[in-house]
């Protein structure tokens, strides 16, 4: 086997890391789009199947065999893209970590017969009602879809913290083999059904080894829960997701406050800071899923951590991939004399960390030529336009903050659409 090939083309997650969805559906990552299969093609369900069977399927063989053999998936490109711009993805920032904390030999890949890392969404619990989101993975999003029929959508009928799903009637049977649980939501600080998962392995014992991920939206700070789960766990992060800043955040992140999460940035790091408040074993990341109407308040975030270095301990970390879906904020959506601007504005502006300007810079270069194909133009800008009448929100007065070129562009094709309300 050909080492150099296998460094640089394997992916530990197959051999560690399972990830499900809200329907109960499961991947070896977030980022891989497709669903871990029986032999006849049915997906697998956490709610139903168990965690020795998915984790030991035909089709997890399969893929760990291309990757010791070399073989890229197309299904992984959001990786291989990033890759590619000299940005840091999913794939190298987890061997890194593995490397880091010798759990892992590249050239002689083992893993247990359960997952050693979970990415868990336990119910679709959330306060907020996102744009790129939906009303199956926030609560607050299907009340609004019930009430205005947006989607139409059919809530699942069981969640996977239900006290009959298999994946909770099985939990002492995978809890030993846990190293880290990244907590997903919807809204994980929202959700009670994290907290009682949380102390149960606290009362079982299996967490002085154990590393939780929170990602949170960044609208709740609880300092006495944070405390103890800080004093409880051998690590604790928080990944805080934050697709921009000012009046953008707020129109993408419908009833969250751009002040209010900025403050609670400030209390999340404050552990990591010099003094008596600073914690070893807590870490604050900014992760942003970044859209053309988002990137260019991405300086705010980045003055936002590092303006004041010299005040941490531990700095905190600024990462970053690209909205693919809803297409109307993917980066080709927009004419392609606005990837020029943003071109020419990025280059104009400072940032305390200039590999991350760098590394945005790279990426627009890579996606300016990108042709999206089969796109309903009047579809896409129906379901803007709708959410904006039911939110009493607008459209047009973000995108014209931005780009006076693009407001005279977008304005008539937005005034035409014919919503129905």
């Amino acid at each position: 086997m050909d080492t150099i090939l296998l460094m640089k083309n394997i992916c530990a997650y197959p051999w560690r890391h399972i990830t499900n969805r809200l329907d109960g559906t499961v991947s070896p990552c977030c980022e891989y789009k497709d669903l871990i299969t029986k032999s006849d093609g049915t997906p697998y369900n956490i709610k139903e199947d168990s965690l020795e069977d998915i984790y030991n399927s035909e089709y997890m063989e399969s893929l760990r065999n291309d990757f010791l053999n070399g073989i890229k998936r197309d299904i992984c490109n959001g990786c291989w893209d990033l890759e590619e711009v000299g940005a840091k993805s999913k794939r190298v920032r987890h061997l890194e970590y593995l490397k880091n904390n010798k759990l892992w030999n590249e050239n002689e890949p083992t893993r247990d017969k359960l997952p050693n890392e979970y990415q868990l969404s336990l119910n679709n619990s959330c306060n907020l009602k996102c744009r790129m989101c939906g009303p199956w993975y926030s609560s607050s999003w299907l009340k609004e879809d019930r009430e205005h029929k947006i989607y139409n959508f059919n809530a699942f009928k069981n969640q996977v913290s239900s006290p009959n799903s298999r994946f909770i009637v099985d939990v002492e049977d995978w809890i030993p083999y846990v190293e880290e649980i990244e907590v997903l939501g919807g809204e994980p600080l929202y959700s009670s059904a994290w907290y009682k998962l949380l102390e149960l392995i606290i009362e079982k014992g299996y967490n002085d080894n154990l590393r939780i991920k929170i990602v949170t939206n960044g609208t709740i700070f609880d300092k006495e829960i944070l405390e103890k789960w800080i004093s409880k766990f051998k690590q604790v992060d928080i990944s805080i997701s934050i697709d921009g800043a000012g009046k953008a955040f707020e129109y993408l992140r419908t009833d969250a406050k751009w002040d209010e999460v900025k403050n609670n940035i400030n209390n999340f790091t404050q552990y990591m800071k010099k003094g008596e408040n600073f914690k070893n074993n807590f870490r604050v990341n900014i992760h942003s899923t970044l859209s053309w109407m988002s990137i260019l308040s991405i300086t705010d975030l980045d003055k936002t951590l590092f303006s004041n270095l010299d005040s941490y301990e531990v700095y905190p970390s600024l990462t970053f991939n690209w909205v693919i879906e809803p297409v109307w904020l993917s980066l080709p959506f927009p004419p392609k004399f606005f990837t020029e601007f943003l071109l020419e504005e990025l280059q104009k502006q400072s940032f305390y960390k200039d590999s991350i300007k760098h590394e945005l810079l790279n990426y627009l270069r890579l996606k300016k030529n990108e042709i999206l194909h089969n796109v309903d133009i009047e579809k896409e800008f129906k379901f803007i336009k709708k959410l904006d009448q039911i939110r009493n929100d607008s459209f047009l007065d973000i995108v014209k903050d931005i780009s006076e070129e693009l407001f005279i562009y977008y304005k008539p094709i937005y005034e035409k659409v014919n919503t129905g309300i």
